[in-house]
């Protein structure tokens, strides 16, 4: 046994780790900053979760507020058309517990005339549309109320059950105003149509004796059966016939107005010589263009055709037109009327006048029958208000529009537009 002998090897069990490299070192520091990074982001996204959690029970608590507290019924329904929710004011209108009213039918609510459509509302819904419609709710008392229903379809994210949203307006209110409505409209029409019963059967009551009058008075001016004697009997005469045809005129308007608004008014188309009608027309108003001293002008256009009108309607409006400028044009104005043609506008008989003109805020309730305007100077002329609203009446029944522009101090311009195809031939061809 030599020197050496007493040294021994170690046990394997005891032999030293080898030391961590650098590298292993590295690697584990990231690690660790890696789940410190993950451990931030974890934290991050649970308050996250929390805040979000915490607004939708804002939402939820903001959404359970609007439905419990708005001034409609609100409900929820399944695709049965069963009650899942309903707010206080809902079950206050069919009225019920609305304890009592969770899971049962719509349709038992609702009277069997409107049932169909009820069924038919929630069709559409559960079709994916918004629907709206009026049905009737019958109460549990037994009373039925009209009620406006307003429903969209919902989607259930943790059932994926649809649901349908509805709102219903009570109604009754407003049907009792349309009911109230409808019964003083139809009181003003059967008032309507006594006055106009009145005054036709008036009007051809007084013609009657008008007409005598006329007759009677144009045999004495025209000295039928011998002289007269004396001057001031001609120029009573004069009074009485201009007032017997005055009055007759203003019988004539009243009873055209009373056909328009029965719609009795008939028209008898034939073609017009415009030019001619016009010539007559001018001739009509000659004697109080001449006791006025207002100067009549006429231009008719060269080649104008002939219209299909109604001869005696249209020289009715012409003679309205022409009377009323030359009565609110004052001494020494002028009255004019034109007669235009053109291919693509039409036929154009204008009227102007150089008289009193009114505002244009008023021409609407001159153009109303009897809505004579009540000025100064429009109360020195007696009349019922009916030309003008007559004329533009007989002119668009036959085609025509009725243009009126006026203004104060300026005078009144009226336009009756003819278009192409109530024209049968110009002349010439």
């Amino acid at each position: 046994m030599n020197a050496d002998s007493s040294h021994t090897d170690p046990p394997a069990s005891k032999t030293r780790r080898p030391a961590r490299t650098h590298d292993q070192e590295s690697r584990l520091e990231r690690t660790v900053e890696d789940l410190g990074r993950d451990q931030d982001t974890l934290e991050a996204q649970g308050a996250a979760l929390r805040d979000a959690r915490k607004a939708l029970e804002l939402s939820q608590k903001k959404y359970l507020d609007l439905f419990e507290m708005a001034p409609v019924g609100y409900f929820q329904f399944d695709s049965g058309t069963h009650i899942l929710e309903v707010n206080l004011v809902g079950a206050r209108l069919l009225g019920v517990d609305r304890r009592m009213l969770i899971g049962k039918p719509m349709l038992l609510y609702v009277s069997e005339e409107t049932r169909d459509a009820l069924a038919q509302h929630f069709r559409r819904v559960f079709q994916g549309r918004r629907a709206s419609g009026e049905v009737e709710i019958r109460r549990y008392d037994g009373a039925t109320i009209p009620v406006l229903i307003e429903s969209v379809l919902l989607r259930d994210d943790q059932t994926d059950r649809p649901r349908c949203l509805s709102a219903l307006f009570d109604i009754h209110e407003r049907k009792e105003a349309e009911r109230r409505i409808a019964r003083a409209q139809s009181e003003a029409e059967g008032a309507s149509r006594a006055k106009s019963i009145f005054l036709a059967n008036m009007s051809h009551e007084l013609r009657t004796p008008l007409n005598a009058i006329i007759g009677f008075t144009e045999v004495i001016q025209n000295e039928v059966f011998g002289a007269l004697g004396n001057d001031r009997y001609r120029e009573y005469l004069d009074d009485i016939l201009f007032s017997a045809r005055h009055l007759l005129g203003v019988i004539n308007d009243v009873l055209d107005v009373t056909k328009i608004e029965a719609e009795r008014l008939e028209l008898a188309l034939e073609p017009v010589a415009v030019g001619l009608l016009i010539e007559g027309a001018m001739r009509m108003i000659q004697e109080p263009a001449a006791r006025g001293r207002i100067r009549l002008e006429a231009e008719i256009g060269a080649g104008l055709p002939t219209l299909m009108a109604d001869e005696r309607r249209l020289r009715q409006v012409l003679i309205n037109l022409l009377s009323n400028a030359v009565k609110f044009t004052p001494e020494g104005g002028t009255v004019r009327i034109e007669a235009r043609w053109e291919a693509k506008e039409g036929m154009a008989i204008t009227v102007t006048d150089t008289g009193i003109g009114v505002e244009p805020e008023l021409i609407p309730r001159i153009m109303t029958p009897f809505g004579q305007i009540d000025s100064s100077l429009s109360r020195r002329h007696d009349g019922t208000g009916l030309g003008l609203p007559l004329s533009k009446i007989l002119s668009e029944r036959q085609g025509a529009t009725f243009d009126f522009q006026s203004a104060p101090g300026q005078g009144t311009r009226v336009r009756l537009l003819f278009p192409p195809d109530r024209v049968v031939a110009a002349s010439g061809q």
